[in-house]
């Protein structure tokens, strides 16, 4: 549904300025992507400014070529918001699920009831032994709180709770 809406002179200029920046980029862009279709051979300058003192190139060459992104040339420690991501997404932890999902088949039962809402003894115990060797053994590095995400969604607390009973009962 449109709605006449009328402008008032200066947000009617504001409005015409706008516009003509965006036809200006819309024409640089056309023009730098015509000069990339040249291959180089006849390039189209922009405008007056940008155009190169003798014997340098135009800077937009340069850019050209596409750059791999820095975190697939190394390995980048990533902020929590990412792992965060990648765990939502199962990019990350596979290791540990399918731990999980063995130990849930040796003690007899699925992966859904050891992530699972249940509170009984029979599921506890084995949630809490399978966490601390996710923990202790598997992936020390990994944070309590990422520990807690791992199975179902709990909090860094229960996971520590987790941890630390079953070490008392290990001593």
């Amino acid at each position: 549904m449109n709605h006449h809406v009328t402008l008032t002179p200066s947000q009617r200029a504001w409005h015409e300025a706008a516009k003509a920046r965006e036809a200006d980029r819309v024409r640089k862009a056309r023009l730098l992507q015509e000069s990339h279709k040249n291959d180089g051979r006849n390039v189209v300058y922009i405008d007056a400014k940008s155009k190169p003192k003798a014997g340098k190139r135009p800077l937009y060459k340069h850019l050209s070529h596409k750059l791999e992104p820095e975190w697939k040339g190394r390995e980048i420690l990533f902020d929590a918001h990412v792992k965060q991501w990648r765990y939502l997404s199962g990019q990350e932890n596979i290791t540990c699920r399918a731990y999980i999902k063995i130990r849930a088949a040796e003690f007899g039962m699925t992966f859904e009831d050891i992530i699972g809402p249940k509170r009984s003894r029979k599921y506890v115990e084995p949630r809490h032994l399978i966490m601390w060797e996710v923990k202790t053994k598997l992936r020390p590095e990994m944070s309590y709180p990422e520990l807690g995400r791992l199975f179902g969604g709990r909090d860094h607390t229960s996971a520590l709770w987790a941890v630390r009973r079953i070490q008392e009962k290990m001593s």
